[in-house]
């Protein structure tokens, strides 16, 4: 995605490289290498896509205008182990595409608090009606973006 910046002379290019099942490990952990070794990966992985991707892997190999961000999300079987709760980003993080960060935390919060209230004297209890009332809620949410380019790269 190509996009404007506040200076005329300057766009931001934005690539996203869709690996749901994680295969793709080079991507996920080129944020540790420095800067050389990502513009290589990112033209390893745009080589032979055609459209524009020739002027502007050429591009990206003389800025010095450069950033890369890996975004990954980790799927959590349980959120509860004894006392301890995960809840928000620690325990669901939606991607940050999906805009759902802000309602899974607040749901969360709600749920939690409302299934100790229910709970009060059984936690145990507590926490097991507060995963599976967010359950649903956070699997629908995580499910956004995993295969959606549409999501951030509409057709129109």
């Amino acid at each position: 995605m190509l996009r404007p910046t506040h200076d005329p002379k300057l766009w931001s290019a934005y690539m996203f490289v869709v690996d749901p099942q994680g295969k793709n490990k080079k991507v996920a952990l080129a944020g540790q290498e420095g800067t050389e070794k990502q513009k290589e990966l990112i033209a390893e992985v745009c080589e032979g896509v055609g459209w524009e991707c020739p002027r502007l892997l050429e591009a990206m190999r003389k800025t010095e205008d450069f950033c890369y961000v890996s975004i990954a999300r980790v799927w959590m079987e349980r959120w509860i182990k004894g006392r301890v709760v995960l809840v928000r980003d620690a325990g669901y993080c939606a991607s940050p595409i999906s805009g759902m960060g802000t309602t899974l935390a607040l749901t969360g919060a709600y749920n939690l608090a409302s299934s100790i209230l229910q709970h009060e004297n059984d936690i145990d209890s507590a926490f097991s009606a507060y995963e599976s009332r967010m359950r649903p809620i956070v699997t629908k949410a995580q499910a956004l973006s995993i295969n959606d380019t549409a999501l951030v790269n509409p057709d129109t």
